[in-house]
């Protein structure tokens, strides 16, 4: 990493990470894509909120379009496709459940046939459905593009926004906390990273070493440099032999020897390099 300090990290963006989150408040079956726990009483699920179904189904299916367009031009494709999906964004609730009570039917929105299975397996012998929903892919797909043209406060308030829909996703968490430590933002960059570490310690490794690293990325240019390595440290044990952590750390220790700082600067997530926009 020399000269160049690397901020970004939405690895498995073009897989379909899970993104549906489940309210805190529940107890349950967790999770273990996300982490997330799953109420296993019907009787503890809230009732299902008034949707336009053409209209989540149209919102799907154009998300599912921009994200094959995605895989093949990369982040020029979304750039193109913003007003397209800042639309679906403001579509999204206010409040999202994964698991919800409709007439007696418990609807699981899942992002994927082996993500509904495992929660529907938590209600035995009632009548279940699976619904995708489209909205937290549709905010990580355009907070990220903001970010990749550095767009930083505009990326912040959509991907705030989507943590506060869906708080235990870590992987929007964590694009969150990228941005806010782009933007300067640093406290609340800590701040964010630490409320969502200490709310849902059984999310998966990989989240929770992002959230690491965003963390240290805020604390090192704060120049607390102990604070940071030691948050760097963290995320190694979870992700051991992470690049983005082992140089920061290489950064942390030339800052110590007297070398001159480096900016931050965002990396693109399909080709591993600095962005150029």
């Amino acid at each position: 990493m020399a000269g160049l300090r690397a901020l970004r990290g939405v690895a498995g963006l073009l897989a379909g990470a899970a993104l549906l989150a489940a309210s805190p408040a529940w107890a349950g079956v967790a999770d273990p894509v996300t982490g997330a726990m799953v109420p296993a009483a019907a009787s503890d699920l809230p009732a299902c909120e008034p949707a336009d179904p053409a209209r989540v189904a149209a919102d799907q299916a154009k998300v599912d379009e921009i994200m094959a367009a995605f895989g093949n031009g990369g982040f020029p494709v979304l750039k193109s496709r913003l007003p397209d999906l800042k639309a679906i964004v403001s579509h999204a609730p206010k409040v999202m459940h994964r698991v919800e009570l409709c007439d007696g039917r418990v609807i699981v929105h899942a992002d994927s046939m082996e993500d509904y299975l495992v929660i529907a397996a938590a209600y035995p012998g009632r009548d279940t459905e699976w619904r995708t929903t489209p909205y937290p892919m549709a905010m990580l797909l355009t907070g990220s593009t903001l970010v990749e043209y550095r767009k930083y406060p505009d990326a912040i308030k959509v991907l705030l926004r989507a943590v506060a829909l869906t708080p235990d996703n870590g992987l929007l968490a964590g694009e969150a906390v990228g941005a806010l430590g782009l933007g300067k933002r640093f406290d609340e960059a800590i701040a964010l990273a630490d409320k969502t570490l200490a709310d849902y310690p059984d999310m998966p490794a990989r989240y929770r070493a992002r959230l690491l690293r965003g963390k240290g990325f805020a604390l090192s240019d704060q120049r607390r440099f102990d604070e940071a390595e030691a948050a760097y440290g963290q995320s190694l044990e979870l992700e051991p032999g992470n690049a983005t952590a082992l140089g920061e750390l290489r950064y942390i220790a030339g800052q110590r020897r007297g070398a001159p700082p480096v900016a931050s600067q965002p990396v693109s997530t399909i080709t591993g390099q600095p962005n150029k926009h």
